[in-house]
C-alpha cells in the first residue's frame, strides 16, 4: 500500500467536500500537466476548466433552463415586454446582452434576482452557493462567441 501524504489527503478531502468534481477532473487530465491541489485538470482555449464548465451546465440545467432554455437561448421575445410589463428571460449564450455585464453583476443578478428592480427572476441566494452560481456563469460564458468573451473577460463591456 502506498503512503499518502497527509497534506494531499486533506486537500482532496476539502475539494471533495466542496463538491469539486474530482472524477471529472481526473477524467479530463490526460497530459495537461496542470493541477489544483495536486488534482489534474484540462482547460479550454480561454482558460476555462472543463470540469467547471460541466458542473455549471449541470447546475444551469437543474435551476435555470426552465426559463432561459436548455442551451441558454432565452425566450425568442426577450426584447419585448409582456402583458405584465416585464421582459421574458433573455438568452445567456452570447446572442443577448449578458456579455455586456461584468461577472460581479451577473453573480449579483443570479443571487438577488430581478424582482426588486421590476423583473421576474427569483433570487437564488440560499438555493445556490456563490461557487455554484459562478460555475453557471463559467458554463454560459463558454458558449459565447470569441469576440464577445474577449471583450467581457478584459472587463470592457459596452454597458
Amino acid at each position: 500500500m502506498k503512503k499518502i501524504n497527509l497534506y494531499s489527503f486533506v486537500v482532496v478531502l476539502l475539494l471533495a467536500s466542496t463538491g469539486y468534481p474530482l472524477a471529472q477532473a481526473a477524467e479530463n487530465s490526460a497530459g495537461s500537466g496542470a493541477s489544483v491541489g495536486g488534482i489534474p485538470y484540462k482547460k479550454d482555449k480561454r482558460g476555462l476548466v472543463f470540469a467547471d464548465i460541466k458542473r455549471g451546465e449541470q447546475i444551469f440545467s437543474k435551476n435555470c433552463s426552465v426559463c432561459h432554455g436548455v442551451k441558454a437561448e432565452g425566450n425568442p421575445t426577450w426584447k419585448i415586454k409582456g402583458p405584465d410589463g416585464k421582459y421574458t428571460p433573455p438568452p445567456l449564450n452570447g446572442t443577448g446582452h449578458a456579455w455586456h455585464h461584468q461577472r460581479s453583476a451577473l453573480l449579483r443578478t443570479i443571487m438577488q434576482g430581478t424582482k426588486k428592480i421590476g423583473g421576474s427572476m427569483p433570487p437564488f441566494a440560499g438555493k445556490l452557493s456563490d461557487s455554484e452560481a459562478d460555475a453557471v456563469i463559467t458554463w454560459f460564458t463558454s458558449l459565447w462567441p470569441d469576440k464577445a468573451y474577449e471583450i467581457w473577460s478584459k472587463g470592457r463591456p459596452h454597458h
